[in-house]
């Protein structure tokens, strides 16, 4: 496991000469500032606090460390039941609670597609507040994935209602000829097939209500609607 920033690995400048099997960026925020861990099975780099969940401590030089997205979840999906993890009320069990943060990590990791989507839209663009009653980014789904926070989720199905409800809300008020629906589709797709893999119950299976005027707008496919009205 690497440790370095800008340039410098383990307190060593590194040889431009020398082939770097790691990427140059954090894979969350595309930045190479700060210090960044690199992953021991795969190219990604990431800042402490990027990586999902968050890094406690930056791991010592010696130590071998691997991101989430190496980690094998079928592991992890296949094991027993295990009980809530620590929080202030009711919350995921540690295996929901892995897959959730693996789910959201492989979002940001699409960066491109989820830069519409990470933070909440501004109150100033008041056109949007009059049309999208039920605001949602991944940064709340990240916040409410803590297991301190006091809105903490209390079932997968509460987290994946949110990331639909990101999708949804890009979907209501931008035209489909956007950049911002395009990408909505596109990552929306993305995350359903990491659900056809891992919680394929959740993954699209039912039409697209249209008796909802809320839905006209979205793309025609399959999903399933796990939203609550």
């Amino acid at each position: 496991m690497y440790v370095f920033a800008d340039g410098d690995k383990n307190g060593v400048e590194t040889d431009p000469q020398k082939d770097d099997p790691n990427e140059d960026w954090c894979a969350v925020c595309m930045d190479g500032g700060e210090v960044v861990v690199c992953c021991d099975k795969c190219p990604k780099v990431f800042h402490q606090m990027c990586h999902i969940p968050k890094l406690a401590a930056i791991p010592d030089e010696n130590e071998t460390w691997q991101c989430l997205l190496c980690t094998n979840l079928k592991e992890i999906i296949d094991a027993p039941p295990t009980s809530p993890v620590e929080s202030r009320g009711q919350g995921l069990c540690s295996k929901d609670q892995k897959v959730a943060e693996r789910l959201l990590l492989e979002l940001y990791c699409q960066y491109e597609p989820s830069l519409h989507f990470r933070e909440i839209v501004g109150p100033e663009v008041k056109e949007y507040y009059s049309v999208i009653k039920k605001p949602m980014a991944l940064d709340v789904v990240r916040r409410k994935l803590d297991p301190v926070d006091p809105e903490h989720y209390s079932t997968i199905r509460e987290f994946i209602a949110d990331i639909r409800l990101i999708f949804r809300n890009a979907y209501i008020f931008n035209p489909k000829e956007s950049q911002v629906f395009q990408d909505a589709k596109s990552l929306e797709e993305f995350f359903d097939s990491l659900l056809e893999k891992w919680l394929p119950a959740y993954a699209y299976d039912v039409e697209a209500g249209s008796d909802d005027d809320s839905l006209d707008n979205q793309p025609h496919r399959k999903y399933r609607r796990i939203l609550s009205e």
